[in-house]
């Protein structure tokens, strides 16, 4: 079945098992026909029919197909697989049309899906970017601090509001805290990429935590490792997935978030207040820029705030 066809059925109401968007392939195998389907995201799929539920735990694809289980009280078990990326449409049509080609009335389909998927395992593949030094580093410093206060509180985690958008990457009961991560051993300035990044809101305590890494090949901090220390503390992973996803981190398994990796040097804390180095709409006049100034970014020299440094756990303290 070409992409064009899978449009058509995108345009028709269901008529296969409880309504679902289905097209008869043709094609029938020991367990039952074979459908062109759409999943409830309206994504290109394959509904095909099973004997036993349990068979698709021994299947290994890929990220791009999605293997969703089908039950239907008439119909029986199916599986549904699913293309999970809209790039890869065209690819997963020459998928499905091998596999149809390649199924025996005779046997059961379960088998030959992880034969021919074998053809395409490089095509059906995403095309991935490597996250950059910074980004990584920037998440292993909010995720290090996250660790600390799931030590304390496995439900400060509600507290991480950065990849929201919130102005200030933890907001608590009466502090803000704003993490920042640098990987030069010895640097001692951070980029502030806002003029509400370091905005001090009315009866709040503003902190400023700044983690010096060091980039090392086989460091003792990865992604990977410091969620697995915060699902440790109690954390449950489904929460802490989807505001990973928020910042791109869809897979925190994943080798692009995972290739580089630090080891910890030190981390400083400074109160935001009074005269530390900072440009930030509480200092404007009205509390606002001039018409036609969208954005502003600036970078701030710690060695001049030095007057400020505070204990971290009066600031976790504050914030719990």
């Amino acid at each position: 079945m070409i992409i064009s066809e899978y449009d058509e059925l995108r345009s028709k109401t269901g008529h296969g098992p409880q309504d679902t968007r289905v097209y008869d392939t043709g094609v029938t195998s020991l367990d039952g026909k074979i459908y062109y389907a759409l999943s409830d995201d309206n994504e290109l799929a394959l509904l095909v029919p099973l004997r036993n539920a349990i068979e698709m735990d021994t299947l290994k694809l890929s990220d791009a197909i999605r293997l969703k289980p089908k039950v239907f009280e008439e119909e029986g078990k199916w599986l549904l697989l699913v293309c999970a990326y809209a790039e890869l449409e065209k690819v997963f049509c020459h998928f499905v049309n091998a596999l149809l080609n390649y199924v025996e009335p005779h046997k059961s389909a379960f088998g030959s899906i992880n034969t021919v998927f074998q053809e395409f395992v490089h095509l059906l593949e995403p095309k991935k970017e490597k996250a950059t030094i910074s980004e990584v580093a920037g998440l292993i410093g909010e995720l290090l601090f996250l660790h600390e206060l799931s030590k304390k509180d496995s439900s400060a985690i509600n507290l991480w509001v950065g990849p929201s958008g919130g102005q200030h990457d933890f907001v608590g009961e009466s502090a803000d805290i704003e993490v920042k991560a640098s990987t030069r051993i010895g640097k001692t300035s951070v980029t502030i990429s806002s003029l509400e990044q370091l905005t001090i809101f009315l009866d709040r305590n503003l902190y400023l935590l700044h983690y010096s890494l060091e980039l090392h090949p086989n460091g003792d901090l990865s992604v990977e490792r410091l969620v697995d220390m915060i699902v440790n503390e109690g954390v449950a992973l489904s929460q802490l997935e989807p505001e990973l996803q928020k910042i791109g981190c869809n897979d925190y398994r994943s080798e692009e978030w995972n290739l580089d990796k630090f080891n910890y040097v030190k981390a400083s804390c400074y109160q935001v207040k009074d005269q530390f180095p900072r440009i930030a709409t509480d200092l404007l006049i009205d509390g606002k820029v001039l018409p036609g100034v969208s954005n502003a970014s600036y970078d701030i020299d710690l060695t001049m705030a030095d007057g400020y440094i505070t204990d971290v756990d009066q600031a976790i303290l504050e914030l719990l």
